[in-house]
């Protein structure tokens, strides 16, 4: 296997953690800094995720397709039983939101320059 390919599997990895990490104790992270400063952290966390994309596609496209997994995965436990219009949406956005997350990963990963490399080997 490529080690490039080996190395942009373990940097999703460890974002995918971290992301994950962060949604589990948001409200314990959120509670740490001042709203201001907390934007600015997200913002630097958006331009780190846009740079991730832009030079390591592949991992940018794994993220994206564990998100999405994670998304679909919990979706029983998060969204509540569906009795009206209100929950009816919240159901279909978590869905919708999971599916168009793995259709984009799957999108970056096939655009990036390793697996570009692997299908051509293995032509």
């Amino acid at each position: 296997m490529d080690r490039r390919l080996i190395g942009e599997i373990v940097v999703a990895g460890f974002v995918f953690v971290g992301l994950h990490q962060f949604a589990e104790h948001s409200a314990a992270i959120i509670g740490l800094f001042p709203n201001d400063v907390f934007a600015l952290l997200l913002l630097a966390v958006a331009i780190g995720l846009f740079m991730l994309r832009k030079f390591l596609r592949a991992s940018f496209g794994l993220i994206e397709i564990a998100l999405g997994m994670d998304a679909l995965w919990n979706i029983q436990a998060a969204a509540p039983q569906v009795v009206d219009a209100v929950t009816r949406t919240q159901f279909l956005v978590q869905v919708a939101g999971g599916v168009y997350f793995i259709i984009r990963g799957l999108d970056n990963a096939d655009q990036s320059s390793v697996v570009a490399r692997l299908r051509k080997a293995w032509a």
